[in-house]
């Protein structure tokens, strides 16, 4: 049984042409560790800050709601200070993105803290960002919340469950794990429905992801705020998701601003 919903974007006054607004990046902070002191203070570096120096950004892509970043192809070109010294920047591979979908923020991250008199700091590269306004719901069949039972919500999108029982953390009575083997940006969320169709009220364990070459696992806990047999499980996904190239090339001042 499908479902489908249909979301829709009202603007007033004077809307642009899509070829006119064009995604921006600004500067929303930085932070520059000069000793972690890691092992001298029972493992907790300063700041908590696992790289010498977080630059945090943010997107807007003008009006289009944001899916997920592409950790995979997002890349850093360059990341320096106004000395020439290479900071050997990356793109962090967790972001967040807005409570309207509209904005994300992301970090650059860097190996190397910057020369001593440099005054400002210097990231290009490219994020490839998934974007999508329309999503549909899809159901699988009554499937039984077992270990390695197989729940299959489409042709394209099916999990096993590789674990089933009373979660190791937390007081609720029931918890499953469902793994896939590639990544899901296309998925919204999941629920989980009884045989009678009323919704189980269920808690978000987290996700985990591991990578090995092209091969991906992803893992994504649930646990339930009651005892679960079987249950219908509903997967929004993102009917028109495309990828977005947003470039940026910022340059921020280390001094007072």
């Amino acid at each position: 049984m499908k479902h489908f919903i249909f979301a829709s974007i009202l603007f007033s006054g004077l809307v642009l042409p899509p070829a006119l607004a064009q995604p921006t990046t600004k500067v929303a902070g930085f932070s520059i560790v000069l000793d972690p002191a890691t092992e001298r203070f029972g493992g907790f570096s300063t700041l908590n800050q696992i790289k010498p120096i977080n630059l945090v950004l943010i997107a807007d892509l003008n009006g289009q709601s944001i899916v997920s970043m592409n950790d995979n192809k997002s890349k850093i070109e360059s990341f320096s200070d106004d000395t020439g010294k290479d900071l050997k920047g990356d793109v962090w591979a967790f972001s967040t993105i807005s409570d309207d979908l509209k904005q994300l923020r992301f970090e650059v991250t860097g190996e190397n803290t910057p020369a001593p008199h440099a005054q400002s700091l210097k990231a290009k590269g490219s994020l490839y960002i998934n974007t999508a306004e329309v999503s549909q719901l899809i159901r699988s069949e009554l499937t039984e919340l077992t270990k390695n039972q197989t729940v299959t919500i489409s042709d394209s999108l099916s999990f096993k469950i590789i674990e089933a029982g009373k979660p190791k953390w937390g007081d609720e009575p029931f918890s499953i794990e469902l793994q896939i083997k590639r990544d899901i940006p296309e998925v919204a969320e999941i629920l989980f429905y009884d045989k009678d169709g009323k919704l189980l009220e269920t808690v978000d364990g987290g996700n985990s992801r591991s990578s090995f070459n092209k091969s991906v696992t992803l893992t994504k806990s649930y646990r339930f705020q009651s005892k679960a047999k079987e249950a219908f499980i509903e997967a929004r996904v993102w009917k028109d998701m495309k990828e977005v190239e947003v470039p940026f090339d910022i340059s921020v001042s280390m001094g007072d601003q």
